[in-house]
């Protein structure tokens, strides 16, 4: 019996360890180990394998992010579970990443900030009350739904739609009001960079929060996600700290429900 790690190997090391010590009956292999394919029983990915069907006796294919829409297509047969790194902590996070965001924008805390840096005393203008404020949720999975829910005691009137497959592009910041407001903290694959700078450029949005990139960790020499933050003060990027738990905890809760 056999557990694949097809992810890094700096965090297949962690794994490698807490295997070792909690479920010595399972031989775990990272990447491309010299293993037989009927032996794979359990899968860590985050990225659909090529040909999945390959594995003739899987059990369960675990992804190691919170989402799992990348699956969506994916020839997973019916008697393997998909398993994914989500719980209550992680929820608990991704409400408070979104709730930090929206209240900051809404308050124009990134306003403030920017004055701060160019040592500027100004009154601002009286920003409207939360409950003339709609916020809406691209997404309504388990995630979106608990921001949605975390935003509603503040008076925000809260919508959301399913994302199936839409972009955060030109042709979406077009339709919103001019001044609109971004919080990113779902796919970096979904934003358009250029578009996002073209809007900060032109006005159209007035703020951003970012906590999700393509590709991730962002190189320094990335264009437009850098320009946006670099050019725009309104514009902040965060490293991926929404909802991300720590190897140890991941691992753990992958033994846990191995051994379940």
């Amino acid at each position: 019996m056999a557990f694949l790690f097809l992810c890094d190997a700096t965090r297949g090391a962690v794994f490698a360890d807490l295997f070792a010590k909690h479920l010595p009956d399972v031989r775990f292999c990272i990447g491309p180990d010299p293993i037989s394919d009927e032996d794979i029983r359990f899968i860590m990915t985050w990225d659909v394998p090529e040909n999945l069907r390959r594995y003739r006796n899987p059990q369960a294919v675990f992804c190691i992010g919170a989402g799992v829409d990348q699956f969506a297509s994916a020839s997973i047969p019916p008697d393997v579970k998909l398993v994914r790194m989500v719980d209550g902590g992680i929820t608990r996070m991704v409400v408070e990443y979104v709730t930090m965001a929206v209240l900051s924008l809404h308050r124009n805390l990134h306003l403030y900030i920017d004055q701060q840096r160019r040592r500027v005393w100004k009154a601002l203008e009286q920003h409207p009350q939360a409950f003339d404020r709609r916020v809406s949720v691209l997404g309504m999975g388990m995630l979106g739904q608990a921001a949605l829910r975390g935003l509603q005691p503040f008076g925000f009137h809260v919508s959301g739609w399913s994302r199936s497959q839409r972009s955060i592009d030109g042709d979406l910041f077009s339709a919103l009001p001019r001044g609109a407001c971004l919080v990113h903290a779902g796919r970096g694959r979904q934003l358009h960079p250029d578009a996002l700078l073209s809007s900060l450029d032109s006005g159209g949005l007035s703020g951003a929060f970012l906590d999700v990139t393509d590709p991730e960790p962002l190189p320094p020499e990335h264009t437009s996600v850098g320009a946006s933050a670099r050019r725009h003060h309104s514009a902040y990027l965060s490293k991926h700290a929404g909802g991300k738990r720590g190897v140890n905890d991941r691992a753990e809760r992958t033994a846990s429900s191995r051994r379940r």
